[in-house]
């Protein structure tokens, strides 16, 4: 098994990795050092100008970033909306939030922030019906450098339901389209279309919920009463 791939498994189960301080890490990050001397050199060698000294062609002239928005203005916001777009299963990255309440795990889509962590567990609260501890984590797959692969995701997205309780949990909670990509293999239209109530989950035996993410129930009221409706269909009853 590849090194990195290894050390990320071992992330994703909590196991620490040990390096004897003989053996140089050959993962740790190195940062090339410039001699001195070639550093004085260079600083000396670049020159100094002042705007009195440039010449009319020279302030006149635009640079190469305001001639191509010149010739192409819809450049801007087409780079712009690239940039915004949603990360999906078959590129880049994800980071999730978990948050253990009892016997139900829930899974954000996204990072966990104070107002997202409140309302989760409330949603865990209306679900379990009675107060208990809560446990929450953030965790973000692939490791630094690594590629996203699906296969690998998912395996390490169940190591992390393990470390959760696994078997003893009675539900997860998945919320928003990312959770779901990964896990079940789902797409948008699937996410979409999917039925109000319990589903099941190869590779986890107990009862899987879908709703809406955290962020979307928080700035979307409509999203609170479609997650509403999941809830109830998925009671404890029907887990």
């Amino acid at each position: 098994m590849d090194e990195a791939l290894r050390r990320a498994y071992l992330a994703a189960m909590d196991i620490p990795v040990w390096i004897p301080r003989s053996e140089p890490d050959p993962f740790a990050e190195t940062v090339p050092s410039r001699p001195a001397q070639q550093l004085l050199r260079s600083e000396q060698a670049q020159p100094v100008s002042s705007p009195a000294q440039d010449t009319p062609a020279q302030a006149t002239r635009p640079g190469r970033g305001q001639a191509m928005l010149a010739e192409k203005p819809a450049e801007a916001p087409r780079r712009a909306a690239q940039a915004t777009a949603p990360a999906t299963a078959d590129r880049l990255s994800f980071s999730f939030g978990f948050v253990r309440y009892g016997s139900t795990l829930l899974i954000d889509e996204g990072a966990l922030v104070q107002r997202g962590e409140d309302l989760a567990r409330a949603i865990c609260f209306a679900v379990e019906r009675t107060k208990c501890p809560t446990e929450s984590q953030d965790f973000s797959w692939p490791p630094r450098g690594a590629p996203f692969v699906a296969a690998e995701a998912r395996d390490a997205m169940l190591a992390r339901i393990d470390k959760f309780g696994g078997d003893t949990l009675a539900r997860v909670l998945l919320l928003g389209e990312a959770p779901a990509s990964v896990l079940m293999g789902w797409d948008a239209a699937q996410w979409a279309s999917r039925a109000v109530g319990v589903h099941r989950m190869e590779g986890l035996g107990c009862a899987v919920v879908l709703l809406p993410g955290l962020g979307a129930m928080l700035s979307n009221p409509d999203a609170k009463r479609v997650a509403w409706q999941h809830l109830r269909a998925a009671g404890p009853g029907n887990a």
